[in-house]
């Protein structure tokens, strides 16, 4: 099967346990977490902020950047953020349910969405006031043309919206991240270590690196470039503001048991907010990186873009390196 073909099924599958409470970025105190380091309130997300700082009357035209079934869309309409917004996706599975989403919430008038690779596809010029990538440019090979393919089809005034994984690619953490994980992990009793998602219950024993067969195997999208996309977009983008909200160890460690942790139950909220805690000290003192980030980001000037292209001639004299 071809790596595309293969990508647009994997995505086209719906995934309960994605918007479940047992993954991590949606349990309700992981959630209050990141939110509070992304905006300073801990019931007001990325989509909050933006609109809060940089959106703050509707505006005309919108794109959103690996859309999936369509929820985020749906919810620009419904925040009135944008009068039309374009979903673009690979798969068409994905944009087929999309579709009958917004039929359904009768918001077809004012939402399209494509099935379309970006990788190959050229957006119109200045064509959006406004581009979102939500968990999407990880998954995506071309870098380069994309962002510049995004950079010329922003209006003047436009700006890029990003909610990201920027962690190493292939999710090939540390050494040190993979060891806090398992030390975690062997201190907590096993009640908080059960992979709820199995049928049996699992236990969560390991954490290791997963092996680059699986992606292969899988979903070679998955975090393909992940590790570069601050320095490539920095080559068509100023960055105006980047909140960076940790998982450097929360992203694998709770993967498939954040369920156990009952908000409600104080000591289960206690270990929580303790692993949370350590995260962000190792986090602030370079120990591990944090993985994820919520960014604002304009298109560069002339100027800035000729200046970014003698840099890249340069690394290209000098094999890739900085000069």
């Amino acid at each position: 099967m071809h790596d595309t073909e293969k990508v647009s099924k994997h995505w086209g599958k719906r995934r309960t346990g994605v918007h479940s409470r047992n993954h991590w970025l949606n349990h309700p105190l992981t959630r209050a977490h990141l939110c509070t380091r992304i905006s300073g309130d801990p019931k007001k997300g990325s989509l909050d902020h933006w609109i809060h700082d940089y959106i703050p009357k509707p505006i005309e035209s919108a794109l959103s950047v690996g859309c999936g079934f369509g929820a985020f869309e749906r919810s620009l309409i419904k925040n009135n953020v944008t009068q039309h917004v374009l979903g673009i996706d690979l798969s068409r599975d994905a944009i087929a349910a999309a579709e009958a989403a917004a039929e359904a919430e009768g918001l077809s008038d004012r939402i399209t969405y494509r099935s379309l690779d970006l990788n190959s596809y050229e957006l119109p010029e200045a064509g959006y006031d406004a581009i979102f990538g939500i968990s999407s440019f990880h998954h995506i090979f071309a870098l380069e043309s994309v962002f510049c393919n995004c950079r010329q089809a922003l209006k003047p005034n436009g700006l890029m919206f990003l909610d990201e994984y920027i962690g190493p690619s292939r999710w090939q953490l540390s050494e040190t991240a993979f060891e806090t994980m398992n030390a975690i992990l062997a201190i907590l009793p096993e009640r908080y270590r059960q992979r709820l998602e199995t049928d049996p219950i699992l236990t969560k024993q390991q954490i290791d690196p997963p092996p680059i067969s699986w992606f292969e195997e899988n979903d070679p999208s998955e975090s393909i470039r992940s590790s570069e996309i601050m320095n490539v977009l920095k080559l068509y983008f100023d960055v105006l503001d980047f909140r960076g909200y940790g998982g450097g160890l929360t992203h694998l460690l709770l993967s498939g048991i954040a369920a156990n942790f009952d908000e409600n139950n104080q000591d289960h909220a206690c270990i929580l907010r303790l692993i949370l805690l350590l995260e962000d000290t190792l986090e602030r003192h370079g120990i591990i990186t944090g993985d994820f980030a919520a960014i604002v980001a304009r298109p560069k000037t002339s100027a800035s873009r000729r200046e970014n292209s003698s840099i890249r001639k340069i690394e290209s004299s000098t094999n890739g390196r900085y000069a």
